[in-house]
C-alpha cells in the first residue's frame, strides 16, 4: 500500500501517477506491466515510484482498490437514482453494470477484468470482502422480506450467485470491440433470464412441499 511519502504528495501529482498506473495495468497483465512506462506517463522518475510504493505489487493493489471504489460509487449512484425493487433486482443491476462501466470508463473496466475476473480464488481480498458483504445483505434482506426461502442453503446459493456474476461479467468485458453491442444485449438478456430462474428457485416453497 502507499507509503507516507505518497500521502504527502500534491493531489495533482498523485492523480497523474494513479492515471498512468491504471492505464498500464489495464493494458497489460500484471507480469507484463512496466514501471518505466508508468513513470514516463506520470512524468516522475522511476525511482520515485519506489518512494511511493514498496513494489509493483503494492502499486497494483492500490490502483485496483481505487478502481473498485470508483466502480462501486458509480453503481451506488445509479441505484440511488433508481432504487432496486428487491435484492434480486439489485443483483440484476449489479450483473449488467460492467457494461456501463466499460462504456464510461474503459480503463477501469479493463483493470477490473484483469485483476478480478482473471485472478485466482482469493487473489483480490478487497473484491472478496465486498462480495461477502453484498451476499450477507442479499440473504438478510431476502429472507427478512420473505423473498427467499428461510431454509435456503446460503453457501450453495452464494456459490451460484458468484458463478453467474463471473460469467455475465466476462461476457460484458471480454467482447471484441466490433461485437460489443450484440454481446451487451446477449449478456443483458441472459442476466434477466437467469435472475428470473433464481427468483423462482430461491422463493419460499408452499407448506408441505420439499426442495
Amino acid at each position: 500500500m502507499p507509503t507516507l511519502t505518497w500521502t504527502k504528495l500534491p493531489a495533482a501529482k498523485r492523480r497523474r501517477v494513479e492515471r498512468a498506473a491504471i492505464a498500464e495495468f489495464a493494458s497489460h497483465p500484471f507480469d507484463a506491466a512496466n514501471l518505466d512506462r508508468i513513470a514516463r506517463a506520470a512524468g516522475v522518475p522511476k525511482g520515485s515510484l519506489y518512494q511511493y510504493f514498496t513494489d509493483k505489487k503494492a502499486l497494483h493493489a492500490y490502483v485496483v482498490s481505487l478502481a473498485m471504489a470508483e466502480a462501486r460509487s458509480l453503481l451506488d449512484g445509479s441505484l440511488h437514482r433508481q432504487p432496486p425493487r428487491d435484492p434480486l433486482d439489485l443483483y440484476l443491476r449489479a450483473l449488467v453494470f460492467p457494461g456501463t462501466l466499460r462504456r464510461r470508463h474503459p480503463d477501469l473496466a479493463q483493470l477490473y477484468a484483469r485483476a478480478v475476473l482473471a485472478a485466482p480464488p482469493g487473489g483480490q481480498p478487497d473484491a472478496a470482502a465486498h462480495n461477502a458483504a453484498f451476499q450477507a445483505m442479499f440473504f438478510e434482506r431476502g429472507k427478512g422480506g420473505g423473498m427467499l426461502a428461510a431454509d435456503l442453503d446460503q453457501e450453495a446459493a452464494g456459490f451460484l450467485l458468484d458463478a453467474v456474476s463471473h460469467r455475465i461479467h466476462a461476457l460484458l468485458l471480454d467482447a471484441p470491440t466490433a461485437g460489443r453491442r450484440s454481446r451487451d444485449r446477449e449478456a443483458a438478456d441472459m442476466a434477466s433470464r437467469v435472475v428470473g430462474l433464481l427468483r423462482r428457485a430461491f422463493a419460499p416453497h408452499p407448506k408441505g412441499a420439499s426442495r
